[in-house]
C-alpha cells in the first residue's frame, strides 16, 4: 500500500467545501422552483381575470392547462399543483414579502401554510415555524392539533385569571353582586364574604366550571394541575 501524499484534514477541508456547495445548490434549486411556482400563480390568476366571462372561464382554465403542461413537463403541472400554485399567488401576492417570509422554508412547508384560511393564524405559524426551524411533520402536526388555538385559549383565560383576582382583591362584595358568578360560588348575592373566602370558593369549584365548558377548555385544568 502506497504511503498517501495528503494528510486527512485537507481531505476534510475538501469535503467540507463539497458539502457546502451541495447544500448551497439545494437551497438555490428551492428558491427557484418556489418563485416559478408563484409566478404560474400569477400568471393563472392574470389569466383569468381577463376572461370575458370570469366566473366560467376561471373554472376551466387550471383544468385546461394541465393537461397541456402534463404533455411537456410531467404529471408535476397537473391540476392539482396548478391549483396550489394559484393559491399560493393568491395568499403571497407581494413578491417582495413573498420572498422575505419564505425564504427558508420548503414547499412542503408553504403548501401547509397557504390551506390556513385565517390570516393571523397563518402568519403566526409562517412566524413559529421560521423562528422555531419547525419541520414539515412539526408544523402538519401543530396545525392539525390546533396549537394557534390552544394558545390562544390559555392566554385569554390567564388574562381572566388575572382579572378575577385583581376584582376580587379590589372588592369581594361587588364581585359577587354578579348573578352568575354568585350562582357558580353558590353565594347569597347580598352576603358578605371575606377576600380568603371569595378565593377559596373560586379553587373549589374551578375544576367543576371548566369541565362544564366542554372541549378545549380542559387544557386549563392540565396546565394550572387541577
Amino acid at each position: 500500500m502506497k504511503n498517501s501524499i495528503i494528510d486527512s484534514h485537507f481531505v476534510d477541508d475538501i469535503c467540507r467545501i463539497i458539502n457546502e456547495g451541495q447544500a448551497g445548490a439545494s437551497k438555490a434549486v428551492v428558491s427557484v422552483a418556489i418563485t416559478t411556482y408563484w409566478n404560474i400563480g400569477k400568471r393563472i390568476v392574470e389569466e383569468e381575470q381577463c376572461g370575458a366571462m370570469r366566473a366560467q372561464y376561471g373554472k376551466r382554465i387550471v383544468s385546461e392547462l394541465a393537461e397541456k403542461l402534463k404533455t411537456l413537463y410531467g404529471a408535476g403541472y397537473g391540476k392539482r399543483n396548478l391549483a396550489y400554485y394559484r393559491r399560493f399567488y393568491l395568499v403571497f401576492p407581494n413578491y417582495e414579502i413573498l420572498h422575505t417570509c419564505v425564504q427558508n422554508l420548503s414547499w412542503s412547508h408553504i403548501r401547509l401554510l397557504i390551506h390556513i384560511e385565517n390570516e393571523e393564524e397563518r402568519q403566526w405559524y409562517l412566524t413559529e415555524t421560521i423562528s422555531g426551524t419547525w419541520s414539515v411533520r412539526t408544523l402538519e402536526r401543530n396545525i392539525a392539533s390546533q396549537y394557534y388555538g390552544r394558545r390562544l385559549l390559555v392566554q385569554r383565560t390567564d388574562q381572566s385569571s388575572a382579572k378575577t383576582k385583581e376584582d376580587v382583591r379590589k372588592s369581594p362584595e361587588n364581585f359577587i353582586k354578579n348573578p352568575l358568578i354568585a350562582d357558580f360560588l353558590q353565594f347569597h348575592q347580598n352576603s358578605r364574604y371575606t377576600e380568603t373566602q371569595l378565593e377559596q370558593a373560586l379553587i373549589d369549584n374551578l375544576q367543576q366550571f371548566i369541565l362544564e365548558l366542554g372541549k378545549g377548555y380542559d387544557i386549563y385544568a392540565v396546565r394550572r394541575g387541577t
